[in-house]
């Protein structure tokens, strides 16, 4: 690449600062997939979580469609310094269900 375009490029990564990534397990109702962009939905607490699909949960996530289930996720933070802006991203590395009580 040309060497402007590098420096405009480094320019704009700098404009941003990302924290730690954190392992959270969150349990939810999986309502939304897209396997053709890698994208997720969950609903927990009332609250919608959305975010990217790594590669290794891809195949587990038909099966937990419209059930309660329980996601790991990775969190990540990301700071636009120049608004100061921070946004919360997540990815999903995980599904499990949720064992069901068993009754009598």
């Amino acid at each position: 690449a040309p060497r402007e375009e590098v420096a405009t490029l480094r320019d704009h990564l700098n404009k941003f600062s990302s924290g730690p990534t954190k392992p959270v397990r969150i349990a939810g109702v999986l309502l939304g997939i897209s396997l053709l962009r890698d994208r997720f939905e969950l609903v927990a607490n009332d609250s919608l979580i959305e975010g990217k699909l790594a590669n290794s949960v891809r195949p587990k996530v038909r099966e937990h469609f419209a059930r309660q289930c329980i996601a790991s996720l990775d969190e990540t933070q990301i700071t636009d310094r120049v608004s100061g802006e921070t946004k919360t991203f997540f990815t999903m590395t995980d599904i499990e269900s949720v064992q069901e009580p068993r009754v009598g």
